[in-house]
Formats: C-alpha cells, sequence, structure tokens
C-alpha cells in the first residue's frame, strides 16, 4: 500500500469576466456590419459571450478566441435606435456586467438649400456671400463647387465672412457674367445629397452696374435655382423686389 501524500490544485475563481465592445458610431448609415469585442478573464470559455439587439433574446457571438477577442454580425437592420447588450460567463459560472452600445441606423437623405446668397447683379468687387442648410438635420457640413469647378469641403469661413453671417464667401474682384454656386449637404450619418442646390447671379463691371442702376429703381435678386442645377436667367428677375431680411449667423451659439 502506498502511503506517500497527494497533492491536488484547486484554483478557485471569484472574479467575474469585464466585456468590452468597439461601437459603432452613433449615428450609421449602413444596415449590416461587425461589431468586435473582448473579454478580459482567466477562464473564459469558448461559447461564454452572448449578445441581444433591442427585446430580441440573448444569442451566441462567434467563439471567443483564446485572447479574448470575439465578434458579432448584425445584417438586415431597418432605420432607428438600437441598443446592443452583449455578456460574457467564464467557466466557474460568474456573469460578468453587459456591455451596451447605442446607436442609430440613419440612411435618410439630407436636402441642400441655399438659404441665402449675393443680390444680382453686383459689382465686380464686392464679396459674393452664401448661407447653407439642409432641413431636419441634427447637424452637416458641405460640399461646393464654384463655376463648375470640383467639389471641395466648406471649411471654417475667414473671419470676415463669418461676421457678415455666411457659411461661404467668394472674394472679388469677380470677372463680369453669370455665376453659379452649388452645394450638396452630407449629414452625420454620411448620408450624401445627391441632388445639388444652385443659385446663379450675375456680376456687372463699373460701367455696366451703372448702366443698370440708370435703367431700373428696383432692387435685383439672385436666386436658388431649381435642384435640376438649371441658372435662373437675370433678366427675368430684374423688376423684382428684394426683402430686406438680412443674413443670418448659421454659427450662433456655438
Amino acid at each position: 500500500m502506498d502511503y506517500s501524500p497527494v497533492t491536488a490544485v484547486v484554483s478557485v475563481d471569484y472574479t467575474a469576466p469585464v466585456t468590452t465592445m468597439h461601437c459603432p458610431p452613433p449615428l450609421v448609415n449602413e444596415t449590416s456590419f461587425t461589431v468586435y469585442g473582448v473579454v478580459e478573464d482567466t477562464s473564459i470559455k469558448a461559447s461564454g459571450s452572448e449578445f441581444k439587439l433591442g427585446d430580441a433574446p440573448y444569442m451566441p457571438t462567434t467563439a471567443v478566441a483564446v485572447d479574448g477577442s470575439f465578434s458579432l454580425v448584425l445584417t438586415d437592420l431597418s432605420e432607428g435606435p438600437y441598443t446592443l447588450k452583449v455578456k460574457s460567463t467564464d467557466n466557474a459560472g460568474h456573469t460578468g456586467e453587459e456591455a451596451t452600445c447605442t446607436f442609430v441606423i440613419d440612411q435618410t437623405i439630407p436636402d441642400t438649400e441655399i438659404t441665402m446668397g449675393p443680390n444680382s447683379p453686383m459689382k465686380m468687387e464686392e464679396t459674393a456671400g452664401f448661407v447653407f442648410a439642409c432641413p431636419g438635420e441634427t447637424a452637416c457640413f458641405y460640399m461646393y463647387s464654384f463655376d463648375g469647378a470640383d467639389f471641395k469641403m466648406v471649411e471654417e469661413p475667414s473671419f470676415r465672412c463669418r461676421g457678415l453671417g455666411y457659411h461661404k464667401c467668394v472674394e472679388g474682384p469677380l470677372n463680369a457674367g453669370m455665376h453659379t454656386m452649388m452645394v450638396y449637404a452630407i449629414d452625420a450619418a454620411g448620408n450624401a445629397d445627391p441632388t445639388p442646390a444652385a443659385y446663379s447671379f450675375s456680376v456687372f463691371d463699373e460701367e455696366g452696374y451703372e448702366e443698370f442702376a440708370a435703367f431700373s429703381s428696383f432692387s435685383v435678386v439672385g436666386g436658388a435655382t431649381p435642384k435640376s442645377g438649371k441658372a435662373r436667367d437675370p433678366n427675368k428677375v430684374w423688376g423684382l423686389a428684394q426683402e430686406a431680411s438680412g443674413p443670418v449667423d448659421p454659427y450662433a451659439g456655438l
């Protein structure tokens, strides 16, 4: 009979796993995507992580790798708000706190407006200022094209331009003739307006402007063209009175 002592090593685990997710951005314009995460625990099992979306029941994520990483695939989501939760259970039976992500699926295309632009006609040395809007959106940034140039992002305007209440200014002198500003909005989810708004106006040299001023005692306005991009004929708007509301400051309160 063997009376030598027997040694047993017992591992005691009192610690619940900690789950972390790399959440999607608050606004998402895709309906299918993958979310990645990681579990921190000394004895996590491969089938130890589960997720739920909204009120749906918990479902298993992909197998948890040796380094604790996992992923889950979300598909065919509808527009609207979502709450995603993931929990993990280790080999000792401890379930950690849920990791939570909230996001909104937004695939609604923004509409773009040019709410204010220069008078038409204007003098060559004057500055053409514009105010843009994307009604119904919490925030947008804008891509613009002046006189058919490549579209560029509208950056923070100069101090003088901002002081006048404009998003974008085209400094004079401008060439005499017709000019067109085109702009489209991109919302916070990344949805872009496929039909830019347009605003056309005319520029006169000094002699032409004096002839015009002598010809008409009415104000002449430029204006936002239809979203087809067709420019308004300035001859057809001569004689129309402009409502003197003045520009608004798009950066008020920031």
